[in-house]
């Protein structure tokens, strides 16, 4: 979303573990299939993650039972793993046709919804990932991931009011999740209401104090509301959390030379 650094929240078939995520129970489904997802998404970044999701999509693409001995349950498993795991690989079309292929026979599971919209916020889809998110939050209100993602989208489009209001579902579900705050605070960003964005930077950096791009975003708003000298400050945290972080050290050399040659 945006350029404020985050990444969009996967979904699963009634299996998010996430922070975010509201318990949610999905009767007669099976988690085979999801479960080995789960188990290749958690691989490190790069080759060994890609090669864990072709496995499983062979795996899935191959398997010997035929679709005459397959219950519903089965199929909507296999379906949806396989839609994240080609979403995942940036194989996005081939993910929307498993996607399809899991609404079709499931087609008041929020999840598949959730997950369908992700895939389209990737092809850049915004409107149909739009139609998508709203109809997971009918069928689960309660779950702050979906109104999270939905945010996302409305900032993509430069929406931000409409992100705003979404952010606010989201905290208010979870008010303990930093990635909702930030979120809001990037989309006040946006809207030029810096204090705002700083005041929920606040509270992100009082929950996680150790993570380094909460300071990094704080440090960018404060630079924007002309508080230069605390905005140093933030960037100067940035690096001593992370030495390596380049936008820290980027940020502070353009804040530092601003201090220096006022515009």
């Amino acid at each position: 979303m945006g350029n404020n650094g985050l990444n969009k929240i996967l979904g699963f078939l009634g299996l998010d573990k996430s922070e975010n995520s509201q318990s949610y129970e999905q009767q007669n489904y099976s988690s085979l299939y999801s479960e080995k997802l789960r188990d290749a998404l958690s691989q490190p970044p790069g080759a060994e993650k890609a090669g864990a999701l072709r496995e499983l999509i062979g795996e899935i693409e191959n398997e010997n039972l035929s679709l005459e001995e397959e219950s519903p349950a089965q199929k909507v498993d296999k379906y949806s793993s396989a839609g994240v795991a080609y979403s995942e690989l940036q194989e996005y079309e081939k993910a929307i046709e498993y996607h399809n292929k899991a609404i079709e026979i499931a087609n008041s599971i929020p999840a598949l919804y959730y997950n369908r919209a992700n895939t389209y916020n990737k092809l850049g889809e915004y409107q149909k990932a739009i139609i998508d998110y709203k109809k997971a939050i009918t069928l689960d209100p309660d779950n702050a991931d979906y109104h999270c993602n939905l945010g996302y989208t409305y900032d993509d489009l430069g929406m931000y009011e409409e992100a705003v209001d979404n952010y606010n579902k989201a905290i208010e579900i979870n008010p303990y999740n930093t990635i909702n705050l930030s979120c809001r605070a990037a989309a006040y960003v946006n809207i030029k209401e810096f204090e705002k964005a700083i005041n929920d930077y606040n509270q992100a950096i009082e929950l996680d104090p150790f993570d380094p791009q909460l300071f990094f975003n704080r440090g960018l708003a404060l630079a924007n509301s002309g508080q230069i000298n605390d905005a140093i400050k933030d960037f100067e945290e940035c690096l001593a959390i992370d030495p390596q972080n380049h936008f820290g050290q980027k940020g502070l050399a353009v804040l530092a030379l601003q201090k220096l040659r006022p515009i």
